[in-house]
């Protein structure tokens, strides 16, 4: 199965949102002198580990039934001239192509490096939360949409956070919440770990919902508490205080959403071993917490599965096993059955309630162009569930699949985290149509992540390995024209 380099295909409507973003600059890992003149520096929260060294990689062919392979679709008309995607090792579109495309990868291949020893602690990520920097995320949304109308569209025009608190002005997690236009229930959910939830009037009430007078109505997350209802102000943030005190969060849903096609056959090892120390990390940092684990694994049509779903367990070394167990192979294009295997995220048997629910979607393809509404619906039905997906970009996501996975990180409440090139493991990875991010560990990222989701609080990472963009030491980026972004902390 033939893979050709992860698409670099950028539109001319995306690159008017990143131009408000022409003073940033990316810097450079630590240890490394900046090249005179890019006024580029180094950032970091701690001092660099020992262990960043990317595994030896001798060069040899790959191929074959799980190997590192995929196809990618070829550019098509709308491509933008003038646009670029940040970062080294990116193939570039600006009057011809530069950057490291190989003679491989322009005959419609690319020979993939072998990989050292998967161990975990390896991979290197960024994350973006389009939540906090709304505004640009709107922008981004038009912009896509402007060059890809054959996209499904969620309207998220309007959107209303509801703070929910306990009698105490606690953040009440995982209180149900229920939002009604006259009669009509618009919206029904559970807060997340921070006593948020967000709703989009036009998208949850249909477009006459924009302008509704709605009614709110909350109670914690447990057996008997009282329901409280209120008449939702004006505005676009709602606050609504329960009674009764919220208790911390005694149980946790984990699930894996993993794309095991051919062409996360450069990572998928590599995967595996970071999920398996996040979940050991987690389980030694939760103490007295209830946890489940479960797997859902997919392909394309016409491969050897379609999905393979593992349901919750408490068992951890069956979870690890049946983890250890999956390899790359299929595929045959693009797109992938990322439509079904969102469908099986949301059969599984996920607990109601008290319960921290979060799942990780891995992968490297958007599903196909007409399954797209299909795996929208899935989300949503995942969000309504309170179910938070963190999606993280492999090796080869392009742009549909960054529009699709950043549709999703926002509308479940998570953040869009993406793989970068800084471990040396796996293909190309193209920079994300963001300003500014910092470099971390990818364990470290997903394992706050859930901690998150437990307590509702967040912790700075570990380490910083480098930062792209300007941010300030409290993670502001400035942009043109005045505009400013937030780096998640």
């Amino acid at each position: 199965m033939p893979r050709i380099a992860p698409n670099v295909v950028c539109f001319a409507a995306l690159a008017a949102v990143l131009a408000v973003s022409v003073s940033c600059k990316e810097s450079q890992p630590r240890g490394e002198s900046p090249t005179p003149g890019t006024g580029v520096t180094g950032v970091a929260s701690e001092p660099a580990s020992a262990d960043l060294a990317p595994p030896a990689k001798p060069d040899t062919a790959a191929g074959g039934d799980g190997a590192a392979v995929s196809s990618r679709p070829a550019a098509g008309p709308g491509v933008a001239a003038g646009l670029e995607r940040r970062g080294p090792g990116k193939a570039r579109l600006g009057g011809g192509k530069a950057g490291a495309v190989s003679a491989h990868e322009t005959a419609g291949h690319r020979d993939e490096p072998t990989q050292g020893q998967a161990t975990s602690g390896q991979l290197t990520a960024g994350d973006w939360d389009d939540n906090l920097n709304f505004d640009f995320f709107r922008s981004y949304l038009s912009a896509f949409r402007g060059a890809r109308p054959d996209f499904p569209a969620i309207a998220v025009d309007g959107r209303v956070t509801i703070r929910v608190t306990d009698e105490g002005g606690a953040p009440a997690r995982h209180a149900q919440v229920t939002v009604r236009s006259g009669q009509r229930e618009c919206l029904t959910a559970p807060t997340g770990a921070d006593g948020r939830l967000l709703f989009f009037p036009s998208h949850d009430c249909g477009q006459r919902g924009a302008g509704d007078a709605f009614t709110v109505t909350a109670a914690l997350a447990r057996e008997g508490a009282r329901p409280v209802t209120v008449q939702a102000p004006r505005g676009d943030s709602w606050a609504v205080s329960v009674a009764g005190n919220s208790a911390p969060v005694k149980a946790l849903d984990l699930a894996l959403l993993i794309d095991a096609t051919g062409s996360m056959g450069d990572e998928i090892a590599y995967v595996q071993e970071e999920v398996r120390g996040i979940v050991e990390s987690v389980r030694a940092a939760s103490s007295g917490i209830s946890l489940r684990f479960s797997l859902v694994v997919y392909r394309d049509q016409g491969d050897e599965y379609v999905t393979r779903v593992f349901p919750f367990t408490g068992d951890l070394d069956a979870f690890r096993s049946n983890l250890s167990a999956q390899q790359a192979g299929g595929g045959g294009d693009y797109p992938e059955a990322l439509d079904q295997g969102i469908a099986a995220l949301g059969d599984l048997k996920w607990r109601t309630g008290d319960v921290a629910r979060v799942a990780f979607l891995i992968a490297d393809a958007p599903p196909h162009t007409e399954r797209a509404a299909a795996y929208l619906e899935g989300v949503d039905k995942l969000r309504r569930r309170g179910v938070h997906v963190y999606p993280v970009g492999a090796s080869g996501v392009a742009d549909e699949a960054e529009y699709l996975m950043r549709l999703t990180a926002a509308l479940t409440q998570a953040r869009y985290l993406f793989l970068t090139d800084d471990s040396g493991i796996g293909g190309s990875h193209a920079e994300p149509h963001i300003p500014c991010y910092s470099v971390q560990k990818l364990d470290d990222l997903m394992r706050r992540m859930v901690m998150f989701e437990l307590t509702g609080e967040s912790a700075a990472p570990r380490a910083v390995l480098r930062t792209v963009g300007e941010p300030s030491p409290e993670g502001r980026c400035k942009l043109s024209g005045d505009r400013v972004v937030q780096i998640a902390r």
